[in-house]
C-alpha cells in the first residue's frame, strides 16, 4: 500500500521570494527560485532530510545562524553545482563572480545570493602596497574568532589585525547617522580584509559580513568566521575550475556555430582543390562520388542550422521574458545585498 501523498502546504507571504538583482539567464533565474523557495518550506515544515536533521526545530522559531546554514546546505546539495549560496538578512559581500552567474533572491524574511566564482587565472585587482603596513598587531585582540578551518595561523593573525584595526578617518562617517556609519565601517574594513588577503595568499578570497545571522554554502573547506563588535565576517577561498573547451562552447554557442562553419568551409576549398590537382583514377572517382551528393550535405548542414536556430526561438517566446540585463562583477552594496 503506498505512503498518503503529502499535502502541498502554500507559500507564507513572508517567503515568497522575488528576483532582485540578476545577470544570469532566464532559465537559470527560474531554476534557482524554485529550488530555493522549496527549500525554505522543507526547513520551516521540518522536512528536511540532511545533517543535522530537523534543524529548524533546534534553531528555533527564527532565522539563526543554524537555521541558515541547514537551508544553504539543502539548497547546495539540490542544484549540485559550484555555486555559491548564502543567506541571511540584511547581509552585504564584497566578491567577485563570473559574468552570467549571479542571482540575488529576496522577501521579507530572508534574502539569498548566489553566484560562481571565476578562476584562478583571471585578472584580479590586487593593490600595489600591502593593506597591512601599517596594522598594529595589538588590534587584533578586539576580534573574536568563531570559526577557522584549514586556515594558516598568520593569516588568521592577519585577519584578526585588518578587522581590529580603525576603518579610517573618522571624518567620513561624520554626517551619518549611527546605524549608516556602522555599516560603512564595516564595509571599509572587509575590503581592507580581502585586499590584504589577495595580497599576501594569493586572489579569490570573498568576504561575506552582516549584524544579522549569516550562512554560506560553499565547496571549499578553506574558511573562517570573525566577529568584531556587532559584526560578523564570514572570509573564504574559492575559484572556478579553469574552463574546458566544452564549458566555452555552453557560454558563447554562437561563436562555436562560427568556428564549425570556418572548418566546414575550409574543409570543402580543400577537397575542391585537392580534386583538381589529383590525377589518379582512384581520386577522381571519389571526388565525381562526393561531387554528386556534395549539394545535399551542405543542405543538410543548412537544415540542422535553421532548425536549431527555431528551437532556440521557440523556448524564448515560451519563457516570454526578455533577456535580463548584465551587471558585471563587482562589490554588491547592503542596498543591493551583494558586491
Amino acid at each position: 500500500m503506498s505512503a498518503p501523498k503529502k499535502e502541498k502546504k502554500p507559500v507564507p507571504d513572508a517567503y515568497k521570494l522575488r528576483i532582485e538583482r540578476t545577470d544570469a539567464s532566464v532559465k537559470a533565474q527560474y531554476s534557482l527560485l524554485g529550488v530555493a523557495t522549496q527549500s525554505i518550506m522543507d526547513v520551516i515544515n521540518e522536512d528536511v532530510e540532511i545533517s543535522p536533521g530537523k534543524c529548524w526545530k533546534k534553531a528555533g522559531s527564527k532565522w539563526d545562524v543554524a537555521a541558515l546554514q541547514c537551508l544553504t546546505d539543502l539548497i547546495s546539495k539540490r542544484i549540485q553545482d559550484s555555486m555559491h549560496c548564502v543567506a541571511g538578512g540584511e547581509f552585504s559581500a564584497t566578491v567577485r563572480y563570473a559574468q552570467q552567474t549571479l542571482v540575488i533572491l529576496g522577501c521579507p524574511a530572508i534574502r539569498i545570493l548566489f553566484y560562481k566564482p571565476v578562476p584562478l587565472s583571471s585578472k584580479s585587482p590586487i593593490p600595489e602596497t600591502p593593506p597591512t603596513a601599517n596594522l598594529d598587531p595589538s588590534c587584533a585582540s578586539s576580534v573574536k574568532v568563531l570559526e577557522s578551518l584549514e586556515v594558516e595561523e598568520d593569516t588568521l593573525e592577519m585577519a584578526k589585525a585588518c578587522l581590529g584595526a580603525e576603518a579610517g578617518p573618522e571624518d567620513t562617517t561624520a554626517s551619518m547617522d549611527a546605524e549608516t556609519a556602522a555599516h560603512a565601517t564595516a564595509t571599509a574594513r572587509a575590503v581592507r580584509l580581502r585586499d590584504a588577503l589577495n595580497f599576501t595568499t594569493g586572489p579569490q578570497w570573498h568576504v561575506v559580513y552582516d549584524k544579522h545571522p549569516v550562512a554560506v554554502s560553499v565547496p571549499t573547506p578553506v574558511r573562517m568566521t570573525l566577529q568584531r563588535g556587532r559584526y560578523t565576517f564570514v572570509v573564504f577561498r574559492h575559484a572556478a575550475e579553469e574552463p574546458s573547451w566544452f564549458h566555452l562552447a555552453q557560454l558563447n554557442p554562437t561563436a562555436v556555430k562560427v568556428v564549425l562553419a570556418a572548418l566546414l568551409l575550409g574543409a570543402y576549398l580543400t577537397y575542391k582543390t585537392s580534386c583538381r590537382t589529383v590525377e589518379s583514377k582512384w581520386a577522381v572517382n571519389v571526388c565525381g562520388k562526393l561531387d554528386a551528393n556534395m549539394h545535399f550535405i551542405l543542405f543538410a548542414i543548412a537544415m540542422v542550422f535553421v532548425y536549431s536556430r527555431l528551437i532556440s526561438f521557440v523556448k524564448k517566446m515560451q519563457a516570454g521574458k526578455r533577456k535580463p540585463p548584465a551587471t558585471g562583477s563587482g562589490y554588491v552594496a547592503k542596498k543591493d545585498k551583494a558586491k
